[in-house]
């Protein structure tokens, strides 16, 4: 009798657990299409990580002919999905595409759809004044509209291929400087020759190149030009501190105004001087640094734990068709720049501190971009490492339901402009503000487009203020967390986002933008069409 109780119990139990779901349960299904054909694509790798473990990989998998996949035994919670195979990317970025999802534990598996982008392929030839092929030159596929580049060098028969090349517009640009073991080009009139920085189809102003329209998916060839060369002169200088003592083993870089691929570097001697001896005609920027263990000879210098801490110069230099002797460069240290973020709080006397930040960017080749999140001893936020010259303010973080209202350089409001920072400077100051406004609306014509967001003020645009997000299955779209103030708007199929950086792009994008006022706490109702990316 007490066997068939025993029985009898773990049948029963048997029976509760069958009733409840399993902890790996989940499962997700999707598709993976090609952008362009709205195809399947097989043979995609699909990795599915957890998305609150580390990153740690879960699965993976791979997509049928169809493109189609399905992973199965996931628990309840977050994940992320990466889509990898040779030839294919992001539509809109260099980056692999990964999808976030969510597994319930209701038994319903989770579905997403990915697009990917066909990759393309140039090629093309490169020759001398002769026609001679140019061996060993590194060539540089270089976006047009913003900063990118493919690179890969010429063979024996200045033969040159680009490939896995993103769908965009370029210009091809043949780099010299960049190559080893070139031979030189003859003189011509007495003077020295250098090979130069050339543009397709054969230009040394990067202004005249010639843009190249790559297709998704194509295989471009032809594309023959012939390598410049330019009466080359020398430049000389001095690396001097503060008080004029020489710095030795300083770094001295020469680059072209808005031009690159005829950069050169070298560093000064011991009594601080330096000499480029190959330099083309034109407007050069010169960047002076120090730093590292500290040299007796290298003049005053300031000092922290034996090492020489970091000092920069910077001049510009208007060279025409002669040597120049006697360029001196002034380096001094970095300094500081203080830094309050407070929320705006009705006209009250007293800031309210914020979590909020700002970053500032250099526009002289003199500092990179800084950010001052952290606190300084005694609790107050600054940027560090500061060098003089002129800047301009992106936008860091915002606390939710806040937008950077203002960057205040003591009384001045310098958000959208450029501004001088040296030392003795007033600390800088970012107000925020609540009740950011918002866009809505729908989309006619795509099941799949992307709406933009830009700020119609230029100006503005320096504060990562491109805005997107997809249209949803309903047709609808919705973006929020905007700074007030008047916005283009569009509905692209296939875009490239970092293209929307050029203003001068942007200006040719707007005569077709719907335009949109966003005020302070208010949604705009927008409805858009579909307007054809440019090619």
């Amino acid at each position: 009798m007490m066997v068939w109780k025993w029985v009898v119990a773990i049948g029963v139990l048997a029976l509760s657990l069958s009733r409840l779901p399993a902890q790996n349960s989940g499962a997700v299904d999707g598709r993976v299409t090609d952008s362009v054909t709205r195809l399947g694509i097989g043979g995609v790798k699909v990795e599915v990580t957890a998305a609150e473990g580390l990153g740690q990989t879960v699965c993976t998998a791979t997509t049928d002919p169809g493109g189609a996949f399905h992973v199965a035994n996931l628990a309840p919670g977050k994940y992320t999905a990466s889509f990898q195979r040779e030839g294919f990317g992001d539509p809109q970025s260099d980056d692999d595409v990964e999808l976030p999802f969510a597994v319930s534990g209701s038994g319903e598996p989770a579905r997403v759809s990915v697009e990917l982008t066909p990759r393309s392929t140039l090629h093309g030839r490169l020759l001398d004044g002769d026609g001679r092929p140019m061996p060993g030159i590194r060539m540089q596929l270089l976006r047009l509209h913003y900063l990118g580049v493919y690179a890969t060098d010429t063979d024996a028969e200045g033969r040159f291929v680009f490939e896995n090349v993103r769908p965009t517009a370029y210009t091809i640009a043949a780099k010299p400087a960049d190559s080893h073991d070139v031979r030189t080009p003859p003189a011509r009139e007495g003077e020295p020759m250098r090979w130069v920085a050339t543009y397709y189809p054969g230009v040394s102003d990067h202004l005249l190149a010639a843009p190249i329209v790559v297709p998704a998916g194509a295989e471009l060839a032809g594309y023959e030009f012939r390598l410049a060369a330019a009466a080359a002169f020398r430049v000389r200088g001095t690396v001097v501190d503060e008080a004029g003592a020489p710095m030795a083993r300083a770094r001295v870089e020469l680059k072209t105004d808005g031009q690159p691929g005829n950069e050169a570097v070298t560093v000064t001697g011991r009594d601080g001087r330096f000499e480029f001896p190959g330099v083309v005609a034109g407007w050069w920027h010169c960047t002076a640094e120090t730093g590292g263990p500290p040299e007796p000879s290298s003049g005053p210098s300031v000092v922290l734990g034996g090492w020489v801490t970091r000092q920069r110069g910077f001049a510009t230099l208007a060279l025409g068709h002669q040597d120049v002797d006697g360029l001196e460069i002034r380096v001094s240290p970095p300094f500081a720049v203080g830094l309050s973020v407070e929320r705006e709080n009705g006209g009250s006397s007293t800031p309210d501190p914020a979590a909020g930040s700002i970053l500032l960017n250099a526009l002289d080749g003199v500092g990179e971009m800084l950010g001052a999140r952290g606190e300084a001893p005694g609790g107050q936020r600054r940027f560090e490492h500061v060098f003089a010259g002129r800047y301009k303010v992106s936008m860091g973080d915002a606390e939710p339901g806040y937008y950077l209202a203002a960057a205040m350089l003591g009384d001045r409001d310098v958000l959208g402009l450029e501004f001088e920072l040296a030392p003795g400077s007033p600390e800088l100051r970012a107000v925020f503000r609540p009740l950011p406004g918002g866009v809505n609306g729908t989309v006619d014509g795509s099941d799949h487009a992307t709406v933009v967001l830009l700020p119609e003020d230029e100006t503005l645009r320096d504060l990562d203020a491109i805005s997107k997000t997809q249209r949803r299955a309903d047709g609808r779209f919705e973006i929020d967390s905007l700074r007030p103030g008047g916005y283009y708007a569009w509905a692209f199929e296939r875009l490239d986002v970092e293209a929307l950086r050029d203003a001068a792009f942007v200006r040719t994008l707007a005569a077709r933008a719907a335009s949109v006022r966003v005020n302070r706490g208010e949604t705009a109702s927008l409805a858009l069409s579909v307007t054809p990316w440019p090619e």
